[in-house]
């Protein structure tokens, strides 16, 4: 999650417009990140994944170990409750309001020799400036937390060994997590009541309202699980509408798909233009012909 000088960068560079390039196919940043200390983070750059919060006993990157919609997927694992790993992507300007949410849907895969709590995941997180001014305020930074275990009944557990798909929308329990201020333990609060800001925030924490803006999404595992994990996630997407509306999409691929085959069609000896004039030679002998004819 970002430092205080890192949300300062991130909400004066957000004041500028950009255009969206959708359903992107990703295969960079290439290799495996492992982790050291406290985090290790891909250089940061707007509008492009990177790896962040990569902890010791830790690693991250796109491979082919769970292959999904194609060659790859963007692999990650935790060895202890020490680890940490996320995939984060920050547009710049913003993708718009919280209000303009229309929802949002990744794919994740736990292995079966992960042994964390069994309905412990890759958790989906979209990231917000709470009152929305990019300029003014710069360090109002929030994260509304989906995990599937507050969207199910009690004593659920992850599947294993399958790749899952799990979808956001208003009836979705989403937590917050408020840097500086830490998390706030209500689990059953949805993603409409955010947006309507009709909610009581618990003491110390502030109000989200339809009025925040979005400023990216963040992917990833670990910060406290019990055990170890390994899995990978694919196909973020986040839709927003309004007046601006647009389809982010990602695929994580280990590599471009080739190039499509193009078959050129036979084009006659001598091109187009020769077969026009023929063309027209061929007329004017036929005019010719029947003037012969009438004399």
């Amino acid at each position: 999650m970002p430092s205080k000088p890192l949300a300062r960068t991130l909400c004066a560079s957000f004041a500028l417009a950009s255009t969206l390039v959708s359903a992107a196919i990703v295969t960079t940043p290439s290799g495996v990140l492992n982790g050291s200390g406290s985090g290790v983070s891909d250089p940061f750059a707007f509008d492009a994944w990177m790896r962040m919060n990569v902890r010791v006993n830790s690693a991250t990157g796109i491979t082919n170990a769970f292959p999904r919609s194609g060659d790859g997927s963007a692999w990650m694992t935790l060895a202890d409750g020490s680890g940490k790993a996320d995939w984060g992507y920050y547009r710049t300007g913003g993708f718009g309001t919280l209000a303009d949410l229309s929802g949002a849907s990744f794919d994740w895969y736990r292995a079966s020799t992960s042994t964390n709590p069994a309905n412990q995941m890759p958790a989906f997180r979209i990231v917000v400036d709470i009152d929305g001014d990019l300029v003014n305020s710069t360090t109002d930074i929030a994260y509304l937390v989906y995990e599937q275990v507050y969207n199910e009944a009690g004593g659920w557990s992850a599947p294993t060994d399958a790749w899952q798909t799990s979808a956001i929308g208003g009836t979705t329990n989403l937590w917050v997590f408020q840097p500086g201020v830490g998390a706030e333990e209500v689990f059953n609060r949805t993603l409409a009541d955010y947006q309507a800001g009709t909610y009581t925030p618990t003491m110390g924490w502030s109000q989200i309202t339809g009025n925040s803006r979005v400023l990216g999404i963040v992917i990833g595992i670990g910060s406290g699980w019990n055990g170890a994990f390994t899995g990978a996630i694919d196909n973020a997407t986040l839709v927003m509408g309004g007046a601006a509306p647009l389809t982010f999409a990602t695929n994580f691929e280990v590599s471009l798909p080739p190039p499509p085959v193009v078959v050129a069609k036979p084009v006659p000896v001598g091109g187009p233009e020769a077969m026009a004039a023929l063309g027209l030679g061929l007329a004017l002998l036929a005019w010719r012909h029947r003037r012969r004819i009438r004399a």
